[in-house]
């Protein structure tokens, strides 16, 4: 599947359809309204479900293609190896863009041309930033995981958090878990797709590591803004682990170990 001729858009945007086409159909709506002056091409990633269909019709104005996948990362990367944009978008499914929001963040990637990867204030249902800013884990971190004095997942989840980190201000940073990650097209010829064996937050963990190590740059970008709507999401009998034996031992092996 070949993206057909057109002007190179600013932004490739990368999204997933996960069983919640309602909350993709107002992603979709945020960016028709958000995106002027930036030019836009949207993948979709549809993860075993036909519910996009309905989606293509309904924002034909929209530069959108459909692919399949059976891992949000794993359909990521088919989108990236397609996406034809100066800068790539990967944005969850669940999230509203702003207004001014995608003008911001290619203005400030063209303006930085170090930076390789960044992310927008997130701000939650109540009008609150997002703590997105991580710092890499520690070998100590990572094996305290799975001791039994850990079992509190809401309690350990904090625990690697950038602890002063000022929401207020632009700035780098180690890593981003976040609902919106821009990546320079020249990031991905440099160092390749993020690894699709991994589940996405140490997929996120171990590229961001691995585009500092090639000596881009990592940046929170305050100026730009994203919403994420949901208040359930905030509920900690909802929040998933995402520490796995498997997937700790390959990102301490890649740290330490290389």
């Amino acid at each position: 599947m070949e993206s057909p001729p057109h002007i190179q858009p600013d932004i490739s945007v990368c999204t997933h359809i996960n069983k919640q086409p309602l909350a993709a159909r107002n992603l979709l709506r945020s960016l028709e309204e958000t995106a002027d002056p930036v030019a836009l091409e949207i993948f979709f990633i549809n993860l075993g479900q036909d519910a996009d269909a309905d989606l293509l019709r309904e924002f034909p104005q929209l530069n959108i293609f459909s692919l399949p996948g059976e891992t949000v990362v794993q359909g990521c990367n088919q989108a990236l190896e397609l996406a034809s944009g100066r800068y790539i978008l990967l944005v969850s499914h669940d999230v509203l863009i702003q207004p001014k929001c995608l003008l911001r963040l290619v203005e400030f990637m063209d303006d930085n041309p170090e930076v390789g990867l960044a992310a927008p204030r997130i701000l939650n249902a109540y009008g609150k930033p997002e703590h997105i800013v991580r710092t890499f884990h520690s070998l100590f971190f990572l094996l305290k995981q799975f001791l039994p004095i850990s079992a509190d997942f809401s309690d350990r989840h904090d625990k690697h958090l950038a602890p002063a980190f000022e929401y207020n201000n632009d700035a780098e940073v180690d890593w981003l878990w976040s609902g919106v990650k821009i990546i320079r097209r020249e990031v991905l010829e440099d160092i390749g797709l993020p690894d699709a064996a991994m589940p996405p937050y140490f997929s996120d963990m171990e590229y961001a590591l691995k585009a500092k190590r090639a000596g881009w740059h990592n940046f929170y970008i305050h100026a730009a803004t994203a919403l994420h709507p949901n208040p359930l999401r905030y509920d900690s009998r909802l929040a998933s682990r995402p520490f796995s034996l498997s997937a700790t031992a390959k990102f301490m092996k890649k740290k330490w170990w290389r």
